[in-house]
């Protein structure tokens, strides 16, 4: 359970065990969260944990994305040095929304918020 609440938290559509903890600057910190422990380690070690029952976002489509996913993307390849703050911004206003993939914040034609 606590996995899935973080994996919610982080809101990418991939299991977070898989990715590298430093593309998330909105992770916990670590001294109050063993599951942040855990995953630095293993990425650390480049260990892996595969647990099937996890929780992960369902697309609307095949184009769909999930919004912490592609604003990461869109930052990395524009604006490295804006990740840290603009990702915790993005992060709060996706979870006050309760809202996890592009389709839910999207018109139909997906082309404006």
């Amino acid at each position: 359970m606590t996995i899935n609440a973080y994996q919610i938290h982080l809101g990418s559509e991939q299991p977070f065990l898989s990715q590298d903890p430093k593309s998330f600057p909105h992770r916990q910190p670590r001294a109050t969260s063993c599951i942040t422990y855990m995953w630095e380690e293993l990425r650390e070690i480049q260990g892996h944990i595969n647990i099937p029952d996890t929780w992960h976002p369902s697309k609307a489509n095949e184009k769909d994305e999930a919004i912490i996913d592609a604003v990461l993307r869109t930052l990395q390849a524009k604006t490295p040095h804006l990740v840290k703050d603009t990702i915790w911004m993005v992060n709060a206003c996706r979870l006050y929304l309760k809202v996890t993939m592009l389709s839910e914040i999207l018109d139909a034609d997906g082309n404006c918020i």
